[in-house]
């Protein structure tokens, strides 16, 4: 094993001095250089750059998962859009946007989630908490809460399934 050391650098030349059992000093040209600088990137394209575009590819979720998700945060997305909040509509029609942009198959499906998602909303009472303080203060809204809840109801849970066994096939492409 040698350790290399750059000792100076004279036109097209490189000296370089190394040490193994004796002192020695020999030169490499730039060419050769250049030429070992490219052979080691074409090692790591080849050799390890698979492995993590592989590692980038495992983290995406599979068909399931990312059908899954995208259901789950399209009927959320509707959730937020039923609400008073300027912001929440925003953020729902952003999130909304976002699971078509990233999905697959029609958008009937989450149409007809959508829908049942509002109906839903429409029927079940908003989740209401105390603020600290007297209790004769006004209750406050928990929008939020209500949306995780609200995905859970009967009829929302059946819509998702609805809209994920519609979806599925395109998915699993």
């Amino acid at each position: 094993m040698s350790a290399a050391s750059f000792a100076g650098d004279s036109g097209d030349r490189m000296m370089v001095r190394t040490s193994t059992r004796g002192e020695g000093r020999f030169a490499i040209s730039r060419k050769a250089t250049t030429w070992v600088a490219l052979l080691g990137f074409a090692v790591l394209d080849f050799a390890v750059l698979p492995t993590l575009r592989l590692d980038a590819v495992a983290r995406e979720p599979s068909g399931s998962a990312a059908l899954r998700r995208d259901v789950e945060g399209y009927a959320f997305a509707a959730c937020l859009t039923a609400q008073d909040s300027a912001y929440l509509k925003e953020q729902g029609h952003g999130w909304g946007a976002v699971v078509l942009e990233r999905g697959h198959g029609g958008v009937e499906p989450l149409m007809s989630l959508d829908a049942a998602v509002k109906a839903a909303a429409a029927r079940t009472p908003m989740a209401l908490m105390h603020k600290d303080g007297p209790v004769s203060e006004p209750l406050v809204p928990l929008p939020i809460l209500f949306c995780a809840d609200l995905l859970q109801t009967p009829s929302v849970r059946a819509a998702k399934l609805r809209a994920m066994r519609r979806l599925r096939p395109d998915y699993h492409r």
